[in-house]
């Protein structure tokens, strides 16, 4: 398939992200070599060796353009510059951890953006993300906020035509979280429009280490910001509409899981404080339930957590292998791990010791992942999504 390369670039708005990158540009330029397309890369002012990284890339795919920020202008404001550094007709804003999970993903997607007349976004689907809504056109902002709207938070599922970053009120929503999402919202408000759902999972996910950096201010990102954000939508958006979509996020998200939620206490999240000044809110985006877990994980002593953790982590464990009995042996190695995880208080990161590394590699690779928001196996097709809530950085 011949790909004329101004149809689609990726943008990639990265900081202190060398590592990540590490993984997920080389698979990327694996894919799209043969196209040569584009690759637009804003560095928010990194301090590690990401530039010299990509410099050396450079030499081997001559189709990175590259440009660093002399200081750190915040996340929302490099995506914007991201986006508007590119010149193609579409721009796909990739998070520095994403990436395409085959060719024949990346061609369909440019078949799209050729033969369809006019259309302004895509959005994308991810493994484990929407999986009852088929591929579609949307030209009802309504239906588009209701179906999708918690999904577009995903900045990677979001491709946009030249034509919205011309428009885009950008600075409006400087300084929130979720500016990739609200500008689209705002503009497909007010404007006539083409919205392309594609339902197959198109992302994969290359982020096994590091945690972001919302973790510790979880109710005020997703509950406070979140609220607000949709409710502050244009008003011929019915309040029924912005209701479901800020329900929907906490739920088909796996934000409020009692595991979840547990996570957030050890990284400071979840404090009486922090409750208290945004109790309101965790109602508002999820249920009297998860308030009621919040406010009890708050007394929990910090000291006990752990226990707390590992009774969490059995339970799951053993629905697992009273479901998969044919699993037995790739679990025990999992739980084992996570086991000694929880000793030592350590995580799955670059520094840890290698027969960890290879024992979780080796349960993977005979079909052993664990989900463990749905508490189910998951195939291994998503290698790069190998660790299970049970064993990620909780």
């Amino acid at each position: 398939m011949k790909i004329n390369n101004n149809i689609l670039s990726f943008c990639i708005a990265t900081y202190n992200r060398e590592n990540t990158l590490k993984l997920s540009l080389p698979d990327l330029i694996e894919k799209i070599k043969k196209y040569e397309i584009k690759i637009f890369i804003s560095d928010n002012a990194s301090t590690d060796n990401t530039e010299s990284y990509i410099l050396s890339l450079q030499k081997v795919y001559p189709y990175i353009f590259y440009k660093k920020n002399e200081t750190n202008i915040g996340a929302d404001a490099n995506f914007e510059k991201v986006l508007k550094f590119s010149d193609t007709k579409y721009r796909w804003l990739l998070n520095d951890h994403n990436g395409i999970n085959d060719i024949s993903s990346l061609e369909e997607i440019i078949k799209y953006l050729t033969t369809s007349d006019n259309i302004d976004i895509l959005v994308v689907n991810e493994i484990s993300r929407i999986k009852n809504i088929e591929s579609r056109i949307y030209t009802n902002h309504e239906e588009v906020i209701i179906d999708l709207g918690w999904h577009m938070t995903l900045m990677s599922s979001l491709i946009y035509s030249e034509k919205i970053i011309q428009q885009a009120n950008f600075k409006k929503y400087h300084g929130n979280i979720f500016l990739q999402t609200l500008v689209v919202f705002e503009y497909i408000a007010s404007h006539d429009f083409k919205l392309l759902w594609l339902s197959h999972p198109v992302l994969k996910n290359f982020d096994i280490i590091g945690n972001p950096t919302w973790h510790n201010d979880v109710f005020n990102v997703f509950g406070k910001v979140w609220y607000n954000s949709i409710k502050s939508l244009p008003s011929n958006y019915s309040n029924a509409a912005k209701e479901k979509c800020i329900k929907d996020h906490g739920y088909y998200a796996n934000m409020f899981t009692l595991e979840r939620l547990e996570y957030f206490r050890t990284k400071g999240g979840i404090s009486i404080r922090k409750v208290c000044r945004n109790l309101y809110y965790i109602y508002k985006v999820s249920n009297m339930k998860t308030v009621m877990s919040t406010i009890i994980l708050c007394f929990i002593p910090m000291k006990h957590l752990k226990n707390f953790n590992l009774f969490i982590a059995t339970i799951g464990y053993l629905k697992l292998i009273i479901k998969y009995p044919e699993y037995r042996k790739g679990l025990h190695v999992l739980f084992g791990i996570y086991i000694y995880r929880q000793d030592l208080q350590i995580t799955f990161s670059a520094t840890n010791p290698k027969w960890i590394k290879n024992l979780i590699i080796w349960a993977c690779t005979h079909g052993i992942s664990i989900d463990g928001a749905k508490n189910q196996l998951i195939p291994f097709a998503n290698q790069y999504k190998i660790l299970s809530r049970i064993l990620r950085d909780y």
